[in-house]
């Protein structure tokens, strides 16, 4: 499935094949903002992706589809989560020492870096690991395909809808838009059970 067969759903069910109230552009922005939507709340890309450690770096940006953390390996010993003002009641100097690393933090640098602690003093014989829940991918072509099983694409077509309905103009129906958006909400819920 991709966001081509997406549109074509969402338009027919809207009953605006030939996209007199709703643009192209529009709905597939509400399909991109349903899929990041999906995947975030759902938790149902987990991707395992090696990062590249350096001998005296602490910082290291995590990929651009990073939603949540799960796990961070190094060696194959567990780092353990620590945050910065735990960091700096037990350890000051947190930001300058070295040696093997056993923690990670995200917060204090950015949402989009993790910082090892302490910072690694040798570079590691083995690969540092980050598990973590990703965003889908960008969908900027008709052709690129969800990364999610089709059966969950009917929760897409629910989101969009529904964000194609409560815009103000020609089309809008708010109490429509709000069915839509209870029935997405229902979708990501079993998601959510089935995939826990």
């Amino acid at each position: 499935m991709n966001r081509l067969d997406l549109r074509v759903v969402i338009l027919a069910q809207l009953g605006d094949t030939e996209e007199a109230v709703w643009s192209t552009a529009e709905v597939n922005e509400n399909i991109q903002e349903a899929y990041d939507d999906f995947t975030t709340r759902t938790k149902c890309l987990w991707v395992r992706g090696p990062i590249s450690e350096v001998m005296s770096q602490a910082l290291y940006a995590l990929p651009t589809r990073f939603a949540q953390i799960e796990r961070v390996e190094r060696d194959y010993w567990r780092l353990h989560p620590t945050d910065g003002r735990r960091q700096t009641a037990e350890n000051g100097a947190f930001e300058s020492g070295a040696g093997r690393p056993s923690t990670y933090m995200l917060d204090g640098d950015g949402t989009t870096n993790l910082r090892m602690i302490p910072i690694p003093s040798a570079a590691s014989s083995d690969t540092f690991y980050v598990e973590y829940y990703a965003r889908g991918t960008v969908l900027d072509s008709d052709t690129v395909d969800l990364e999610t099983p089709d059966r969950y694409g009917k929760y897409l077509v629910y989101y969009a809808k529904s964000r194609c309905l409560e815009r103000d103009g020609d089309g809008q129906d708010i109490g429509l838009a709000q069915f839509w958006m209870g029935r997405y909400d229902v979708g990501v819920e079993l998601t959510q059970i089935r995939r826990d």
